[in-house]
């Protein structure tokens, strides 16, 4: 499988049966056709087909529009630096400000979302107890979340934002120290 897919397919994956997500991954990602794909999965070619078209059309639905990336790799430092500044210090105005009115905040493996500015804004961890560590996931701008236990800050998880212009449109949320390995973060600072 390609190590690009990008994260809102991912995301959107989520809102499929398991195996109409694994006949779509198998038709569409893996590009096997219907007759193999209808032998892995046990199925008939008539299932696959329909299934498929099933498949295609929940994914269709949750899948976000793409709209204008910030217009230059500057502009995107420059918004993702403000993201965190607003965070690291509970800036609540500036947070609002830099979400999106439709922003999501969504955690896959929980099969969490939350949409809108302000709720989103509500439920992300913010203030002097927290830090965010600037890095990219799968070429989008990304932050390793610390939260700060005792006299350290403890790896909490890794938040991939999707900028679209001059805002965050959506962040997707990965718990856990264990997912910032593959990054070279530090578990505590």
């Amino acid at each position: 499988m390609e190590q690009s897919l990008e994260i809102g397919f991912v995301v959107a994956l989520q809102h499929l049966p398991a195996r109409s997500r694994a006949l779509l991954l198998l038709r569409d990602v893996e590009r096997f056709s219907a007759g193999e794909a209808a032998e892995i999965l046990d199925e008939g070619e008539p299932w696959v087909g329909d299934e498929l078209a099933r498949a295609r059309a929940t994914l269709d639905r949750h899948r976000r529009p793409r709209r204008a990336p910030p217009p230059s790799p500057r502009a995107e430092r420059v918004l993702v630096t403000r993201f965190v500044s607003a965070c690291e210090t509970a800036d609540q105005r500036a947070l609002a400000a830099l979400l999106a009115a439709d922003a999501l905040l969504t955690v896959p493996a929980a099969g969490f979302e939350l949409r809108g500015r302000h709720p989103v804004r509500h439920a992300l961890p913010t203030g002097p107890n927290v830090r965010l560590l600037t890095t990219r996931a799968n070429g989008a701008p990304a932050c390793a979340c610390y939260v700060r236990s005792g006299a350290r800050l403890h790896a909490d998880s890794l938040y991939v934002l999707t900028l679209e212009g001059e805002h965050v449109a959506v962040i997707t949320g990965f718990p856990g120290a264990r997912v910032l390995r593959p990054f070279g973060l530090p578990r505590v600072i």
